[in-house]
């Protein structure tokens, strides 16, 4: 719904929840997603706070977009940390179903594709950087990048050093 409501740049109404249990009726203007130490948060214009803020994904309940455009406003100067900060890469996957429920809380499961020969595919944009190539390593032999190649390569180095020390 999120990535739904910034590419039609509609404004999301929800409850939070806040650190002390506390709820607070939010209207949002989203911006981005984010995942930030195996957390999903939202990065957009909060109109309570009158602010751009995080939000994390956990603490917020009875989300529902509303018909209301986002309006055109001077983007914080913290933004481009949230957007520009790693290079977006593609990359295609191949993996197991059991690799599928560890890789839900990161991927978009309308994304998925289930091949006639039992593995798991797919492709999305991930920033590149040291914690998706860890978030791969992770799941052992039960996934490979198929796509693209330079990953493939850091991949089978990151693996034959590992090998090597045993």
């Amino acid at each position: 719904m999120i990535k739904q409501s910034i590419e039609s740049n509609k404004v999301i109404a929800f409850q939070y929840i806040d650190i002390n249990g506390s709820y607070t009726e939010r209207e949002i203007e989203p911006v981005t997603l984010i995942l930030k130490i195996n957390k999903w948060y939202v990065y957009a214009f909060c109109k309570l706070r009158n602010e751009y803020r995080l939000f994390k994904l956990g603490r917020m309940q009875n989300m529902k977009r509303t018909s209301k455009p986002i309006e055109q406003r001077e983007r914080s100067e913290h933004e481009s940390f949230y957007r520009h900060n790693r290079e977006m890469v593609t990359i295609t996957l191949k993996f197991t179903q059991h690799a599928l429920n560890e890789l839900e809380d990161y991927f978009d499961l309308d994304s998925v594709e289930f091949g006639d020969d039992g593995w798991v595919y797919l492709t999305e944009s991930f920033p590149e950087d040291e914690w998706v190539y860890r978030m791969i390593l992770s799941l052992g032999s039960e996934i490979e990048v198929l796509e693209p190649v330079h990953i493939r390569e850091i991949m089978k180095e990151r693996a034959k050093k590992i090998y090597d020390k045993y």
